[in-house]
């Protein structure tokens, strides 16, 4: 199974941000080799996504046992419990992942470092780092608590001695896709570039331009899934594949558990959802009393005004709203009906 791609964490960033914008995070779990499951709640669904560093981030297919949260996990619910997901994107064109997090005034990051070894951050607003799964010093950087996170400085890149180097110097989308694309054109990724076939390449560049997600393909060989990609890929033309609307689909399919383990429970699902649904409701009622109350508040402070309001039309039955408002500049007189007998006040 290759690492998650550029144009893949692309595509990934999309899917994520459509899907999850507005969700509040619940809970965070540790699962060991940077694996992670963080519970996130909204639009009626509770679902749980899991984070496999370098490979994923995708809902679990099968909800996997968590021991009593370590001491990371208690460090991250702290920063971001009841946070809410106000979008999801790729930083820059690097393999890193975004969650935009805010809970009323306040704003956080959760930052996903899917190459090397892999690295989940939190950083406040201004992007300077609260907590580190791992702390690390790099030549160009350093992840450590108090850092203004910032990402690998692009590598210099020299003269293209290969076709394969050429063609990922114009098209970063990750060696799967180059090595595909350069197949199909019967090219040989360690030709050199001006023995190469000139408008073969270009048609691989063409070809890789249009590469985007709505659709993905998991490639299985006895059941088993060996891989997945964006487009078909020649190399696995023997193999059985399934396809998937989306990515995130694809990627659930691999990574979101396997069958051994606790299958997630409709019927826990459809009563999370009811009580959700009962929460959304909850909350709802109370920011409508708190709307009337400020209404009640404007309507008394404004009390003398509208008494006036109420003679001034009660005695003249020909007035017209132009002439109402001119004697009440400070009301808002959106409407008069003297067939009703009513005069509409905006508070």
């Amino acid at each position: 199974m290759h690492e998650i791609s550029t144009i893949e964490v692309s595509v990934l960033s999309k899917e994520l941000d459509e899907g999850y914008r507005g969700f509040h995070i619940e809970k965070f779990y540790s699962l060991g080799d940077g694996r992670f499951r963080m519970r996130v709640r909204g639009g009626g669904k509770d679902t749980s996504l899991i984070i496999d560093l370098c490979h994923a981030v995708c809902p679990a297919r099968y909800i996997e046992g968590a021991d009593q949260p370590d001491a990371f996990a208690m460090a991250v619910r702290k920063r971001i419990s009841g946070f809410a997901i106000n979008g999801v994107r790729q930083l820059g064109s690097d393999r890193i992942l975004v969650f935009e997090l805010r809970k009323g005034d306040a704003s956080a990051n959760l930052i996903l470092e899917m190459f090397g070894k892999g690295n989940l951050m939190i950083t406040d607003g201004a992007m300077r780092i609260t907590l580190a799964h791992v702390q690390r010093d790099f030549r160009d950087r350093s992840i450590r608590v108090g850092r203004v996170y910032a990402p690998p400085t692009a590598p210099q890149r020299g003269e293209a001695k290969t076709v394969m180097a050429w063609v990922s110097a114009k098209a970063d989308v990750g060696p799967t896709y180059v090595e595909d694309a350069i197949a199909r054109e019967g090219l040989s990724p360690g030709a050199k570039p001006d023995d190469a076939d000139k408008a073969a390449m270009e048609r691989v560049i063409q070809s890789l331009s249009g590469l985007h997600g709505g659709r993905a393909f998991v490639y299985l060989r006895g059941g088993e899934a060996v891989d997945y990609s964006l487009v078909e890929l020649k190399r696995y033309e023997g193999l059985d594949r399934k396809e998937f609307g989306t990515l995130e689909e694809a990627l659930s399919f691999v990574y979101g558990g396997a069958p051994d383990r606790m299958e997630v429970n409709p019927e826990v699902e459809r009563l999370e959802a009811s009580i959700g649904r009962q929460r959304g409701l909850m909350l709802s009622t109370v920011k409508e009393a708190e709307a009337n109350r400020e209404a009640g508040r404007l309507i008394f402070a404004r009390m003398g005004e509208l008494n006036q309001l109420i003679d001034a039309a009660g005695h003249n039955r020909r007035i017209t709203l132009g002439e109402l408002r001119s004697m009440f500049p400070l009301l808002k007189i959106s409407d008069i009906n003297l067939k009703s007998k009513t005069v509409t006040v905006e508070v």
